[in-house]
């Protein structure tokens, strides 16, 4: 690949120049090899583009639903996967959630608010699970300031998109998921990550 990208800038260094209009014989002749030399410049140019390799996203997710985290991990593959390596971890569980944050490089977190496991602890009612987990991501995007993209199905609060938002989500979602947006949603969080 180090080679073909070193003859794609070799390539593009050369100074082509016409030749002078004088003799018009020789102008109609050269002009066919002109217009090879401009396709194959385009050609050699694309394939400099698509041999770059590709940059490895790491995505992690609280989901808690194995049947959607299988769904989303697929969607994403065929939606931006040929863009993108896409590493995805799903972990249901807040304290190893975070600990896998504080040791392992995550680019985006992916959290389903209103299903993420708070171990050790009585249960919850609804509303309180909902504040913890928005606690959760007011601390990473406060920790880590990667993209935070946040879901729920909790239909008590209409507000809720909201309050995710002012918590720190990047985007928020209410399902059931549409997945155009949610792909769209993470192609965008990407673009706002720092390059390599």
């Amino acid at each position: 690949m180090k080679l073909l990208d070193q003859s794609c800038s070799n390539f593009m260094r050369k100074e082509w120049k016409m030749p002078e209009p004088r003799d018009p014989q020789r102008f109609t002749r050269t002009l066919p090899i002109l217009c090879l030399m401009l396709i194959s410049l385009a050609l050699i140019h694309s394939g400099c583009q698509h041999n770059r390799e590709r940059r490895e996203i790491f995505i992690l997710m609280s989901m808690t639903e194995p049947e959607m985290t299988k769904l989303l991990t697929e969607e994403l593959r065929e939606g931006i996967g040929k863009k993108y390596r896409l590493q995805i971890t799903e972990i249901p569980e807040v304290d190893k959630l975070l600990d896998h944050a504080k040791r392992r490089q995550v680019d985006i977190f992916v959290l389903f608010l209103n299903n993420m496991l708070f171990s050790k602890d009585i249960p919850f009612s609804p509303v309180r699970r909902m504040e913890k987990a928005l606690d959760v991501v007011s601390f990473l995007k406060a920790t880590y300031g990667k993209p935070v993209i946040a879901m729920s199905a909790w239909r008590d609060d209409p507000a809720m998109g909201e309050k995710a938002k002012r918590a720190g989500s990047t985007y928020y979602f209410q399902l059931p998921l549409d997945i155009g947006p949610f792909i769209q949603a993470v192609e965008n969080s990407i673009n706002m990550l720092p390059e390599d």
